[in-house]
């Protein structure tokens, strides 16, 4: 193959649009990650759940999946180096019914779900139609900046396996380059919540609060199999975040959503336990 300063670029339209093209990439990775093909042991949270290092946290099934737990992946992502997150995993079983019973609760209680609502506008600094977009940035160009720096990374960790350097001269390379793409990563995870925020109603009605307390408790009294559990999640729950000390929950319910969950589970029966 010639030298890349030797190629001949020929520029073809394109077929989609870059944001369509973003999207669909993003969507193809969630259903790669959450797919029931791909997954060997029940993790109801699995490509939902992070440590509060930064890194996502992922099932882990020691014992022929007799014990399942969710582990960071610094270790992971950080080999040949040390892992620098030293948080340890948590039942995995216990974490989703935990998490589950809780999410339930709010779901069904009126209350609950103005308070947690009135609380998430609060903390992202979202009152009436007006947005802090101190951490907007272009996701598209952060995207493709961090493409590049993970690809140096790459090339950095190609060498370091071909013995061009030390161990001692990779980590002082990647170090900074780790760090760069934990900042970047958050602030693409910002702009998109920034992003999600703006195009989304704020604070229902009580009335329509009330009534989507109703349809939820409607939808879940009879209690739903995992199949179920995992659609809800999939299509409720943003991230959860966490280790031994806590976890926070973040997700958006669409105010007529157990409208089509209710038909599911109740009419159609095919959810149900």
């Amino acid at each position: 193959m010639k030298p890349e300063e030797e190629w001949i670029i020929i520029k073809t339209p394109e077929i989609l649009e870059k944001d369509l093209f973003e999207k669909v990439q993003q969507q193809l990775k969630k259903n790669f990650e959450q797919c029931s093909r791909n997954i060997k042991n029940k993790y109801l949270f699995a490509g939902k759940i992070w440590c509060t290092c930064g890194e996502r946290r992922a099932g882990e099934g020691p014992m022929h999946g007799k014990h399942l737990y969710y582990r960071c992946t610094n270790r992971v992502k950080h080999y040949p180096l040390p892992r620098t997150c030293l948080r340890g995993g948590f039942n995995a079983r216990i974490t989703d019914e935990m998490i589950w019973k809780k999410a339930v609760v709010i779901l069904k209680t009126p209350a609950l779900l103005e308070k947690y609502a009135k609380q998430y506008l609060s903390e992202h600094n979202i009152s009436g139609n007006a947005i802090d977009y101190n951490q907007k940035i272009d996701i598209e160009s952060a995207r493709k900046e961090l493409a590049k720096i993970k690809d140096k990374e790459d090339r950095y960790a190609k060498g370091y396996g071909e013995g061009v350097f030390s161990i001692d001269q990779y980590k002082k390379y990647v170090d900074p380059i780790r760090r760069e793409v934990a900042l970047l990563e958050s602030q693409i995870a910002k702009a998109q919540i920034v992003a999600e925020c703006s195009n989304k109603p704020l604070l229902p009605a009580k009335e329509q609060i009330i009534a989507l307390a109703k349809k939820a408790g409607r939808a879940l009294q009879g209690g739903l199999n995992y199949e179920g559990k995992k659609r809800i999640v999939k299509d409720i729950i943003s991230n959860v975040t966490g280790d031994h000390f806590g976890l926070s929950i973040t997700g958006f319910v669409p105010i007529n959503y157990f409208n089509y969950v209710e038909h599911q589970t109740i009419n159609r029966n095919c959810w149900v336990a």
